[in-house]
């Protein structure tokens, strides 16, 4: 089996590719092949095209493999790029790329982008990206960046990219048991409380059954989301007793209607017995 590389220069830098890529039917698999080469004089070719080439695919391609690569010249020249750019898109994708590399400098450049980012859109693609990093010091800032942050918009955000790793590191989940007792943000807690759900088990139960019966009627909307997380637990035990004990309490008939749909794939006899 050939190495990434290996008995591919001669190829890559032939007349035959160079030209190749500047035509539109054959310049992707130009690009391509020029990728594969470990040749040094590759990387100032790709580095150019990614910024120059007036071909969108091209660009495209050469921002792609220049994420690839191992060189650190290849990642200081997308964040010089990122910084240049003005189209979206295009920023959306050296995001993408930069996001592939396994390299810490490369992962603080991606956080320190991130607090300084104004754009929502693309503030969002890097909070998403990061989020699906399974990185320990990534959580670390992360968490750090939603305690300091006055934004609702970029907290919810950050909650939602954090979930993708909470099943992985504990200190997600404290965080959103933390939200959910503390957190005067109505909007948070909800979010908390649905992640939650996914990647807790039976021991959140408890916390979900006690809040319920802490908010006050005018709070319908918390409400929801507690009995719909309470049916996502619903194969343990307790998820079926604090749904039946929520019911018998409850005089919303809207919310009423809630427990029953969040109870019908339960197997339990006294709760079918109930509803």
């Amino acid at each position: 089996m050939c190495k990434f590389g290996e008995g591919v220069e001669k190829k890559a830098l032939s007349p035959k590719i160079i030209g190749e890529i500047k035509t539109k039917k054959k310049g992707e698999r130009a690009i391509f092949i020029l990728a594969q080469s470990n040749d040094k004089r590759v990387l100032p070719l790709m580095i150019e095209l990614a910024q120059n080439s007036q071909n969108p695919k091209i660009q495209q391609q050469a921002i792609f493999w220049l994420g690839q690569r191992r060189e650190p010249e290849a990642k200081e020249a997308l964040f010089k790029l990122y910084e240049t750019l003005t189209d979206t898109k295009t920023k959306e994708r050296v995001i993408f790329s930069l996001v592939q590399s396994r390299d810490k400098t490369t992962r603080k450049k991606l956080l320190s982008l991130l607090r300084k980012e104004k754009d929502e859109r693309l503030r969002e693609q890097l909070i998403f990206w990061l989020g699906n990093v399974r990185d320990p010091e990534i959580t670390t800032a992360l968490l750090k960046l939603f305690d300091e942050s006055q934004d609702p918009k970029l907290k919810e955000r950050l909650l939602r990219s954090l979930s993708l790793n909470a099943s992985q590191d504990k200190r997600i989940k404290e965080k959103f048991i933390s939200i959910i007792k503390n957190s005067r943000d109505t909007r948070l807690r909800e979010i908390a409380v649905l992640q939650l759900s996914h990647v807790g088990g039976q021991e959140i139960i408890p916390l979900f059954r006690n809040l319920y019966f802490e908010l006050t009627p005018e709070e319908t909307k918390l409400k929801r989301y507690i009995i719909f997380a309470l049916g996502n637990l619903i194969k343990y035990h307790q998820a079926n007793q604090a749904l039946i004990e929520i019911a018998r309490q409850e005089k919303d008939p809207h919310l009423l209607k809630n427990i029953i749909f969040s109870r019908r794939r339960s197997k339990n006899k006294e709760a079918v017995k109930f509803l």
